[in-house]
């Protein structure tokens, strides 16, 4: 029996309130988030992972 792998999902956004809620929300239904706070962590955290999903915020400070 294969076991079954929980989707990645990174989420940037620089309004910390934004990040916690969709971490709670995301992290309840099993998947494995990881926030950051702008697009230069996002692109930072992208070198060493692949995520499955990545939920971006328009709007942030640096790269946009």
């Amino acid at each position: 029996m294969s076991e079954k792998r929980s989707a990645s999902i990174l989420v940037a956004d620089d309004l910390a309130g934004q990040r916690l809620i969709l971490e709670m929300l995301l992290s309840v239904d099993g998947y494995q988030v990881t926030t950051v706070e702008d697009g230069k962590a996002a692109l930072d955290c992208l070198k060493d992972n692949t995520p499955d999903l990545a939920i971006l915020d328009v709007k942030m400070p640096y790269l946009t």
